[in-house]
């Protein structure tokens, strides 16, 4: 089969390399010098590459006499049938080239383009921001009126159903990028302001940030993208008391003011106290295991919240009812006094007890 030509100033063709019943997607392109093709020029699927892995000096020989992008095929598929007589085993059949996806990349460029498929129907792309930040997206070509896309945006961002290409579709996602610096502003203050657990580590597609606070207790934050610096929707988890106390004060704070960082406004709610580390900064805890069940090593165990405290100032774990319930029942010096159960914390050894309530289903 002859090349079709792809470029405007006819320097890149591509078309399918056919041995008997195998076929090759191939890309050659003319550079100005040396004259005659090289290796360079030759752009082709893994498989071939494979195969042509050991025999760079025999095709470098053999494209040093051409001066033609026919020349140089025929070259390369003499040497391609010579070798795959003597390797059968490397000669798959890949799908026809996506010729229009080809086009197109070829018009805009590969610079946002990471990964690609053999035939050009997937492509896996990235661009960065103006802080640095990466972000990656996928493209589904196998049919190019209908290009589909996925992301890792906090939002829902669609294409249009008509007049869809590459260009436009990068373009399209540079904008949703740009629109929501401010959203991810917003979280990166988070992350500098507090002991964020969860998520960890954050992602661009998150938009929820679990802080953790004093009495055992977080806060979870669902942020808008939209409007980040909004008042956002939140719950309070930790022990009953200390959490419906602060779920309180959130849900009656009615001085939030849009203009101030979501740190500011929620120090200004619960005071800046509140957000301290239960112990010192000296010490080997970072304030991330102290939220946690100190059994489970999770803060939810079926969407419960850990909600029994040690005793211990010194200590202050928490534990899940459920979890140390059964560490305390399986301690051979625990006792149990009507629907209360006696032991040991089993961070510090203090001594700690537990409600029995209906166990998990």
């Amino acid at each position: 089969m002859a090349l079709v030509c792809i470029s405007s100033d006819h320097s890149i063709y591509a078309g399918v390399l056919r041995i008997q019943t195998r076929s090759y997607n191939v890309t050659l392109t003319k550079h100005r010098s040396p004259p005659h093709f090289t290796l360079a020029s030759l752009a082709c699927e893994p498989s071939l590459r494979r195969l042509l892995r050991n025999h760079h000096d025999q095709l470098t020989s053999a494209l040093a006499h051409t001066t033609t992008h026919n020349q140089a095929f025929e070259v390369i598929t003499h040497v391609v049938k010579t070798i795959s007589k003597a390797s059968p085993a490397f000669m798959p059949t890949p799908q026809p080239l996506n010729v229009g996806a080809l086009q197109q990349l070829t018009a805009i460029g590969w610079k946002h383009v990471i990964d690609a498929s053999a035939d050009l129907t997937h492509l896996q792309c990235e661009l960065q921001d103006a802080t640095g930040r990466t972000h990656s997206f996928s493209l589904e070509l196998s049919d190019l009126q209908h290009i589909q896309w996925q992301h890792h945006l906090p939002i829902e961002a669609t294409l249009p159903s008509s007049d869809v290409t590459i260009a436009n579709t990068m373009s399209l996602f540079q904008q949703h990028v740009d629109q929501l610096q401010p959203f991810w502003g917003a979280m990166d203050d988070l992350q500098s302001a507090f002991v964020v657990l969860d998520p960890n580590p954050l992602l661009t597609n998150h938009r929820h940030s679990r802080i953790s606070m004093t009495q055992s207790c977080s806060i979870y934050l669902d942020i808008n993208p939209d409007d980040p610096l909004a008042k956002p929707l939140a719950q309070v988890f930790g022990p009953e008391v200390a959490a419906k106390q602060r779920q309180q004060c959130w849900d009656s704070f009615l001085n939030w003011d849009t203009k101030r960082s979501l740190a500011t406004n929620l120090k200004a709610c619960f005071s800046a106290e509140a957000f301290e580390l239960p112990v010192a900064a000296s010490s080997m805890d970072t304030g991330v295991d102290k939220a946690e069940c100190a059994v489970c090593y999770s803060f939810l165990l079926e969407s419960k919240s850990p909600t029994e405290v040690c005793n211990n100032a010194a200590c202050g774990r928490v534990y899940h009812n459920a979890c140390l319930l059964e560490w305390l029942t399986a301690l051979p010096d625990s006792r149990r006094s009507f629907q209360t159960v006696f032991g040991e914390c089993p961070f510090c050894q203090g001594a700690m007890s537990v409600e029995i309530g209906i166990e998990p289903s």
